[in-house]
């Protein structure tokens, strides 16, 4: 158990570390030699018209990703789902995803969640503790924090 635990705890570290250019970026976590389970990990979901930088991604733009998970047959698992399958207590289904989002920015639930819900999928959002409830933070309005 620890070192599932330890491993995905490794996974998500990973992630982190490994920021690229791009708006999103997608990881592969090895579940045995010859599975793979892959994670998107999101920053930021703005509304279309705000400017952007290199960890936001507009809304249309993350519609189209879920849209296109859906089509392609992914279904979404959180972590306990995975680790529960590592431990011989669940099934994953035929193509399982994980969708994370990264320091817990207000705009995941108010821009992401809703496109989340009507597309029925499911995601995990890792907050940063010392940030809840800060708005504005830089005064940037776009760095608004889960409260």
């Amino acid at each position: 158990m620890k070192k599932l635990v330890y491993g995905v705890l490794f996974i998500i570290l990973f992630t982190s570390i490994f920021m690229v250019i791009g708006k999103e970026i997608a990881i592969e976590a090895l579940v045995d030699v010859n599975e793979v389970i892959p994670i998107l990990m999101y920053h930021h979901v703005v509304e279309e018209g705000v400017e952007t930088n290199k960890i936001m991604i507009t809304t249309k733009r993350f519609e189209e990703d879920m849209e296109y998970l859906k089509k392609e047959g992914y279904t979404t698992i959180f972590f306990k789902e995975l680790i529960d399958y590592k431990e011989g207590r669940g099934k994953l289904p035929e193509k399982p995803i994980v969708i994370t989002f990264d320091d817990g920015y207000e705009d995941n639930y108010k821009n992401a969640y809703p496109i989340l819900k009507r597309n029925n999928m499911k995601a995990t959002i890792f907050v940063i503790g010392s940030r809840i409830g800060i708005t504005n933070f830089n005064n940037d309005s776009r760095y608004s924090y889960l409260s």
